[in-house]
């Protein structure tokens, strides 16, 4: 790629994607990982070359534990329970999220865009415990998304994950009842905590208990 586009590939919502093809978040998401674990990313490319991409991450050393300090640790598992509705135009990004869901102990349905969401929704309202959807994607907007589900399903939890939108308006969703809005890219530690507690005030749904081993 040229040098004027490689400047830019890492902010959000810079695509080369015509119009409605997707918002290039990809990137931006990949980078806000990396440096989320101490990290940094950079790219080499030259127009018919391809390109390289590298990832630096830091070394960790582990301190040996002694075995009686071992024996008094018990580390603890959150296990989820709860079937959860993904939705995101971002193919990425919506296969890390089922990933990280299904890991923790959700069962997972992904969708490509909130009307393909809304119509699955509105045929079993029932059938999902929460709503996970990206904001900006093609046709219907993930605050639009959320009022005509919770309009369905008022007990219904919904998380909303957003970069910069100018559309969006955090006070009016909340007041609609929205669980909780994210910035992206997305801490995931903080979406499982998120989830968990949404699901944990969610009188239809059990609540996440913890294993000790």
């Amino acid at each position: 790629m040229a040098q004027e586009t490689m400047a830019k590939i890492f902010d959000p919502y810079f695509t080369t994607k015509e119009q409605g093809q997707g918002s290039g978040l990809g990137l931006a998401v990949v980078r806000g990982i990396v440096e989320s674990h101490s990290g940094w990313i950079t790219v080499q490319s030259e127009p018919g070359k391809g390109s390289t991409f590298l990832v630096y991450l830091p070394v960790i050393v582990c301190e040996k534990v002694e075995e009686t300090q071992k024996d008094n640790v018990a580390p603890v598992v959150v296990m989820g329970h709860g079937r959860v509705m993904v939705v995101d135009d971002e193919s990425s990004l919506r296969e890390m999220l089922s990933e990280i869901l299904t890991e923790a102990g959700y069962q997972v349905d992904t969708f490509t865009t909130g009307l393909e969401a809304w119509e699955a929704l509105a045929a079993q309202p029932r059938g999902w415990d929460l709503l996970l959807t990206d904001q900006t994607m093609p046709g219907m907007t993930g605050d639009q998304l959320a009022f005509k589900a919770l309009g369905l399903r008022p007990d219904l939890p919904v998380i909303l994950c957003s970069g910069y939108s100018p559309t969006l308006k955090i006070e009016d969703v909340k007041r609609a009842g929205v669980f909780a809005c994210l910035e992206k890219p997305l801490d995931f530690h903080t979406l499982l905590s998120l989830v968990a507690t949404a699901l944990a005030v969610n009188s239809h749904c059990s609540a996440p208990t913890a294993k000790v081993s």
